[in-house]
């Protein structure tokens, strides 16, 4: 990806946003730029220390998201924080355009710098008949800095800060500020135990104590968080680590299972192969001659 323009200078005053977003939010734009994906290309694995919002206006392909990898579609945005591996891939049949920004000194309660969301939180936005709010908004930002007239910087900088507000807004269709904060805590608090302990049995009312909140508002809020329930969550984390490590050790299967939680070897080979459509071994096999 082409970063068109960058700026280090020194951040502007602080400019506060009302206390019913978020407390203390003083975003700076770093870079924007656009890019058209050349049909069935994936771009390389990178991370940025800057918070990233990708505008998708049109086409389809995927995003992976450190282990995940979800759909994009026209209309959407993807909110990529910051020190997530990511990569974009651009449909054969109708590739993507994007627009992209980055902001540095994202200060929110209980998340690290110049995150958006908790770690669990679902990442793709669906702008749906909103989406001609964005459009413009993006290609402002693009365009002042383009034609490099007076103001131009700081014109895209409010820009800027006015696309953070409307992706505020329409997170807040599903979620209202006070919750959205709390809820941020409480899934990087969950997330985190179950980052911890997946290869353990964790069961719903240990994480909700965790969390000092009920079972049921942890399951409510998991589920809106990230679209999956808390076993499907803990279930995808073991198979991303099997992924791994049968990929880059040579333990044997029956090691990996144990050491990703999984009790029953052949339980977790049929799984596997349920889920990824090969088994194990052929999974390591595939993935050793591509490399």
């Amino acid at each position: 990806m082409k970063r068109l323009y960058q700026y280090d200078e020194q951040a502007r005053h602080p400019h506060l946003l009302e206390e019913n977003y978020f407390n203390k939010l003083n975003p700076r734009l770093v870079y924007t730029g656009a890019q058209s994906g050349i049909p069935g290309e994936q771009n390389v694995i990178h991370s940025h220390p800057f918070l990233e919002i990708l505008f998708i206006h049109e086409g389809h392909g995927s995003i992976r998201l450190a282990d995940r990898t979800l759909p994009l579609n026209a209309g959407d945005i993807a909110v990529i924080n910051a020190g997530t591996p990511h990569c974009e891939y651009s449909s054969p049949e109708d590739p993507l355009h994007f627009y992209f920004t980055a902001y540095d000194k994202i200060l929110l309660p209980e998340l690290p710098e110049n995150h958006l969301f908790s770690s669990g939180m679902e990442s793709i936005l669906h702008t749906g008949e909103v989406a001609e709010n964005f459009y413009p908004l993006f290609r402002t930002v693009l365009k002042e800095l383009e034609l490099d007239k007076d103001f131009g910087y700081e014109i895209a900088q409010a820009t800027a800060r006015i696309i953070l507000m409307r992706l505020f807004r329409l997170v807040n269709r599903n979620f209202s500020a006070r919750e959205l904060l709390r809820g941020n805590k409480v899934m990087q608090d969950a997330i985190r135990y179950i980052d911890d302990n997946y290869t353990g049995d964790i069961s719903l009312e240990e994480l909700a104590a965790k969390c000092l909140v009920s079972k049921y508002y942890l399951s409510h809020l998991f589920s809106k968080s990230t679209g999956k329930s808390i076993g499907r969550y803990i279930l995808d984390k073991r198979l991303y680590m099997a992924k791994y490590m049968l990929s880059s050790t040579d333990l044997s299967v029956e090691q990996v299972s144990l050491q990703c939680g999984f009790s029953d070897s052949a339980y977790f080979c049929r799984l596997f192969k349920k889920e990824q459509g090969c088994t194990p071994t052929q999974f390591r096999k595939k993935e050793k001659s591509a490399g």
